[in-house]
């Protein structure tokens, strides 16, 4: 009986239509648009007319920000660990993503010993752990996946509001932090590390995912491979697939 339960809840799995990643990834990105409207449409510096965002709304923004993996902020780490500055909270967003897969891959594995202690003192077919094992993992690997692909638009559009300098008689600071100087060494470190992010976030990640659709393009109809990656494209037609 345990065996025909397991045969059922892993063909559901199998057959499942992706639905939380396919629309997942839709409300997550508007999401992450909302969250950065204010660097995407900034207000003039010095702005004189009356009209500004409220108060409520720049509330409303810093509780999104979690959506493109601005733990750092969201959270308040920055405002506890001592000696925190610009570089420290842009790597720390950076490599939140990298940090959630590592998560998901030690849970994976951790997940795995318990079971193996579990079965060392009761017997478990090998059918049920078979089957248990490779839904464990292919539940890793749509997430991981998942992760990669809704920070990839967040975390780039977030690097990119160390760019904005404005003037302030004859010199130019830093938007973001006004006591930084546009021209200063620590501002061109700044710039590189956002510089290094967006190519990660924007054209290297995008990069490794479209060549796993390339590597598996005649297998995509598999059901081994729609298990694996395919709420990649399981949104798409095939007969209109760039749209």
């Amino acid at each position: 009986l345990r065996i025909v339960q397991m045969q059922h809840r892993y063909a559901s799995f199998s057959n499942s239509d992706f639905g939380f990643e396919s629309k997942g990834k839709i409300l997550w990105t508007h999401l992450q648009i909302i969250s950065l409207w204010h660097l995407s449409f900034p207000l003039p510096w010095a702005f004189q007319n009356d009209y500004e965002y409220n108060p409520e709304f720049y509330d409303m923004l810093n509780i999104l920000r979690i959506f493109h993996y601005d733990f750092w902020t969201s959270t308040r780490i920055n405002c506890i660990v001592p000696g925190t500055d610009i570089i420290t909270g842009l790597i720390g967003v950076a490599l939140c993503p990298l940090l959630v897969c590592l998560l998901v891959v030690f849970a994976y594995y951790l997940r795995k010993i318990l079971y193996f202690c579990k079965s060392s003192c009761k017997y478990i077919p090998e059918e049920v752990r078979s089957r248990r094992d490779k839904e464990m993992y292919l539940r890793v690997c749509r997430l991981t996946l998942f992760v990669a692909v809704s920070s990839q638009g967040g975390v780039a559009g977030w690097a990119t509001k160390f760019f904005r300098c404005v003037p302030v008689e004859d010199t130019n600071f830093m938007y973001h932090a006004m006591t930084v100087k546009c021209s200063s060494n620590f501002y061109k470190t700044i710039m590189g590390i956002s510089v290094f992010v967006i190519l990660l976030y924007a054209i290297v990640i995008p990069s490794v995912l479209s060549f796993i659709l390339y590597a598996n393009r005649r297998e995509l109809h598999r059901v081994q491979v729609k298990d694996l990656i395919g709420h990649l494209y399981s949104a798409y037609d095939t007969e209109v697939w760039w749209w």
